[in-house]
C-alpha cells in the first residue's frame, strides 16, 4: 500500500538546497453530500483551514490550488494531496490535475480511500504535497483535518497485513541414485547392443557385400572410412556406458559429438563410394574419367570459355529505389533486328549462361532479334545485397530495366525464364500481362514440389548446400542438371563461334590467359605431331584424347586458326569450364547472392488461378511451357502441373532431357524457339 508517501518525498527533495520554494495560492476545499449545498473552506501555505470538512459516505470532496514556483504560477513535476491517519502513521497520496497555468485540482470520496482510513477513529490529516526537478524546495504543507462519516448500515473489515517472520524450516528429501536392474536384465540389453554390428554385417553380406572393395574403399578414402565404421561402434560404446555407469549428462555430448563424426566422414565416404559405383556403368560411360579442375583449368581452350561476345550496347540500371534500394542490375543488348527478346537465367547464374542463344539470336541473326540479358541481383555484375529477395521483386527489377531501355510498348517482348528465371518470367507475366508478346517457362514450378520422399528430399537440400570444394559442387551440380549420357559426350558447344565470321565476336583471349596456368599452357600449345596421342583412323577413341588434350583439329587435321574458340574433351569439362569463370576474376558468384535467390526460389507461390488468370491475359496460343524427365533439379511433375494449370499452346515435357536444355539440347532449343518466335511475331 502506498505507506509514508509524504515523508519519503519531503526527504528527496531536501537533499538539494534551493533560493526558491513551491507553494501555492487560492487554496480551498469544497465538499457537500449529495443533494446538499457545498461547504467551502480556504486556506493557504501558513493557514490551515478553520473547521474539519466532513465526508459522509453520499460526500464529494474538492480540492482546488495554484502551484507556484518562488511567487509564480507554475504547474510542477508532483503534486499530491495525502491523507494521514495519525495514530499509525499510514498514508494515502491522491494525485492533483495541474494545467500549465499551476491550477490544480482533485476529487475524494469514500470509495477512493483505503480500508484502513475509512476506519480511522481519529480524523485524517490532509497534506499538500508540490515538488519538481531543479533548485527549488519541495513543501509538504498540513492544510485541513477530514472527518470519514461512515455509513451506519455497512461494516468495513480487512485483513491484517502478513507479516514475514520466523517460518518452520523446510526439510528436502532427494530421492537417492536409482540402482541398476538385476544382472540378468543389463545382459539382456547389452547382447541387443552388440548383436545389432552382427546384424549390420550380415544384412550387409545378403544384400551382395562385395568384400573385395574393402581394399579399394580404404586405399582411395582411408580416413574416412576408418572414422566412418570406428564412429559406428563408438556409438554403440555410448550407450552401453549409458546403461551401465553415465548419467544423461554425460551421454548427450558424447552422443552429439560422435553422431556429428559418424555424418561428416559417413558422408565422405558413401561420395567415394559413389564415385566409384559410376565407374561401373557400361561402355562408353564406364571409360569416362571426370576431368580435375587443374587439368581443365590447364586446358588451352579455358580462356576462351566464355565466348567475347560483344554487346551493341549494355550498362547497369538503377532500380527498386523505392523498394529497399537502390539496386545496380546489369544488361546486355545483342543484335538490332525488330523481335525482342528478353532472357531471364536462373539460380545463381550469369547472363552468360546464354552465350549459345545469344551466338544464335544475337549475332549470327542480329538483324532479326535484339536479346536482353541482365543479371539478377545476387549474380554476376548487379548489386548483390543482403536482403529478403522474392521473385516478385526480381520480376520489378526486369521490368524496371525494361522501362529504363525504352522497351514499353504493348506486346513488344517475349520474354524466356529458366528454373528460377521462369518464376521471375511469370511474376512479370501476372504483373504486366500487357507487355508480354510471348511466355517461354523452361524447367520452372508454379510452386516447387518434389516427387521424391521427404527424408530423400531434405537430404537432398542439405547435400546440395553443404560446404564442399569447388570441385565436387561443380561435378554434384553437373548430375543434378545434366543426363549423364550429355556429360560424357564429346563437347558439342552447339557450333563454336569463329571471330572471323562471327558478327561481333572477339578472338578467344588464349594468347593473354585469364590465369597464369592457362597462359603457360597455351605457350607449350601441343602440335598433331608432337601430341602424344595417336591420330590414325583405327586408333579407338583418339579424338576423345586430342580434345581432352587440347587439340582442336579442322578437318585438315591442322590446328585452327589463332584467336579460335577450342573444343574440350567432353561436354562436362566445357560445363566445368564455364563454371570455373564464376569463381575467378571476374568474380560472378556470391554465396551470399546464392542463400538470398534461394530463399526467393522456397517463397515462390502461383496458385492454379493467379496462372490461369495470366494465361487469360497473356494468351495461352502465345505460351510455350518446357520440361525434361531427367531434370534432378525441379523435377518433371513440376512442369506436368505448370501444364495443366496454364494450359498452354505448346506444352512439352521431353523424355530424356535434364535441367538446362540450352545448353544440352541448344541447337534444337534453338531452332524451336526461332520456330515459335516467327509464329508469335506474327500474332496480333
Amino acid at each position: 500500500m502506498r505507506l509514508l508517501f509524504a515523508t519519503t518525498l519531503l526527504a528527496l527533495s531536501s537533499a538539494a538546497s534551493a533560493d526558491k520554494q513551491w507553494g501555492f495560492a487560492d487554496g480551498s476545499v469544497t465538499f457537500a453530500a449529495k443533494g446538499g449545498e457545498p461547504v467551502t473552506e480556504k486556506f493557504t501555505l501558513k493557514v490551515r483551514a478553520k473547521n474539519q470538512v466532513d465526508l459522509g459516505h453520499t460526500s464529494t470532496l474538492k480540492l482546488s490550488l495554484t502551484a507556484e514556483e518562488g511567487g509564480t504560477a507554475k504547474r510542477p513535476h508532483q503534486a499530491f494531496l495525502v491523507l494521514r491517519e495519525t495514530t499509525s502513521g499510514l498514508e494515502a497520496p491522491f494525485p492533483l490535475t495541474i494545467k500549465e497555468s499551476g491550477k490544480g485540482s482533485v476529487k475524494l470520496t469514500q470509495k477512493d480511500l483505503p480500508v484502513q482510513l475509512l476506519n480511522s477513529a481519529a480524523p485524517l490529516e490532509a497534506k499538500v504535497v508540490l515538488g519538481s526537478f531543479g533548485a527549488s524546495k519541495a513543501i509538504v504543507a498540513s492544510v485541513f483535518d477530514i472527518n470519514v462519516v461512515r455509513d451506519p448500515s455497512s461494516v468495513n473489515t480487512y485483513e491484517a497485513p502478513l507479516r514475514y517472520g520466523k517460518r518452520p524450516e523446510i526439510h528436502h528429501i532427494f530421492r537417492g541414485d536409482p540402482k541398476n536392474p538385476p544382472k540378468i536384465v543389463s545382459l539382456a540389453f547389452a547382447a541387443a547392443v552388440l548383436a545389432a554390428i552382427p546384424v549390420l554385417f550380415i544384412s550387409w553380406l545378403v544384400l551382395g557385400a562385395n568384400l573385395n572393395h574393402a581394399g579399394k574403399a580404404l586405399s582411395a578414402a582411408p580416413v574416412s572410412h576408418a572414422v566412418f565404421y570406428g564412429s559406428i561402434v563408438a556409438m554403440e560404446g555410448v550407450f552401453f556406458l549409458y546403461y551401465s555407469s553415465w548419467n544423461l549428462f554425460q551421454t548427450l555430448p558424447a552422443i552429439a559429438i560422435v553422431g556429428v563424426v559418424a555424418f561428416l566422414s559417413g558422408n565422405s565416404a558413401l561420395g567415394e563410394v559413389q564415385q566409384r559405383l559410376l565407374m561401373t556403368y557400361p561402355p562408353p560411360y564406364s571409360a569416362f574419367r571426370f576431368p580435375s579442375l587443374d587439368e581443365t583449368l590447364n586446358h588451352p581452350g579455358f580462356p576462351g570459355a566464355k565466348w567475347d561476345l560483344i554487346p551493341d550496347s549494355q550498362g547497369k540500371a538503377s532500380v527498386a529505389k523505392d523498394r529497399s534500394g537502390p539496386i545496380d542490375i546489369s544488361w546486355q543488348m545483342h543484335g538490332h533486328g525488330p523481335i525482342k527478346i528478353v532472357l531471364i537465367m536462373g539460380l545463381a547464374a550469369s547472363m552468360n549462361a546464354w552465350q549459345r542463344q545469344t551466338c544464335y539470336f544475337g549475332h549470327d541473326h542480329a538483324d532479326k532479334y535484339t536479346m536482353l540479358l541482365l543479371d539478377n541481383r545476387g549474380v554476376g555484375s548487379s548489386d548483390k545485397p543482403l536482403a529478403r529477395y522474392t521473385t516478385t521483386e526480381m520480376a520489378a527489377d526486369v521490368v524496371e530495366v525494361l522501362d529504363q531501355i525504352g522497351w514499353t510498348a504493348p506486346r513488344s517482348c517475349h520474354v524466356v525464364g529458366m528454373s528460377l528465371g521462369g518464376m521471375i518470367a511469370q511474376e512479370l507475366a501476372c504483373a504486366h500481362p500487357h507487355r508480354v508478346r510471348s511466355l517461354t517457362l523452361l524447367c520452372t514450378t508454379a510452386a516447387l514440389e518434389s516427387d521424391r520422399p521427404v527424408l530423400e528430399t531434405l537430404c537432398d537440400r542439405f547435400h546440395l548446400l553443404r560446404p564442399k570444394g569447388l570441385e565436387r559442387i561443380i561435378h554434384d551440380t553437373a548430375t543434378r542438371l545434366f543426363p549423364r549420357a550429355w556429360l560424357v559426350a564429346p563437347d558439342e558447344a552447339a557450333g563454336l563461334p569463329s571471330p572471323h565470321t562471327t558478327r561481333r565476336c572477339g578472338p578467344s583471349p588464349s594468347s593473354s590467359s585469364s590465369t597464369p596456368a592457362a597462359a603457360a599452357a597455351s605457350t607449350t600449345m601441343l602440335k598433331p605431331n608432337d601430341s602424344g596421342v595417336d591420330l590414325s583412323p583405327l586408333s579407338a577413341g583418339s579424338m576423345a584424347e586430342a580434345l581432352e588434350k587440347g587439340l582442336d583439329l579442322d578437318g585438315a587435321g591442322t590446328v585452327r586458326e589463332s584467336g579460335a574458340y577450342r573444343r574440350f574433351g567432353s561436354n562436362y569439362q566445357r560445363y566445368q569450364a564455364e563454371e570455373m569463370t564464376k569463381y575467378y576474376p571476374p568474380n560472378v558468384f556470391s554465396r551470399q547472392g546464392l542463400l538470398c535467390q534461394l530463399a526467393a526460389v522456397v517463397g515462390h507461390r502461383k496458385s492454379a488461378s493467379q496462372l490461369r488468370d495470366m494465361a487469360d491475359a497473356v494468351g495461352r496460343d502465345r505460351i510455350l511451357v518446357l520440361h525434361g524427365t531427367e531434370d534432378r533439379m525441379i523435377g518433371a511433375n513440376n512442369g506436368e502441373k505448370l501444364i495443366r494449370m496454364i494450359k498452354p499452346a505448346v506444352g512439352l515435357i521431353v523424355d530424356g532431357m535434364g535441367h538446362a536444355p540450352i545448353m544440352e539440347r541448344a541447337a534444337w532449343f534453338n531452332e524451336l524457339m526461332e520456330t515459335r518466335l516467327a509464329a508469335w511475331s506474327q500474332m496480333d
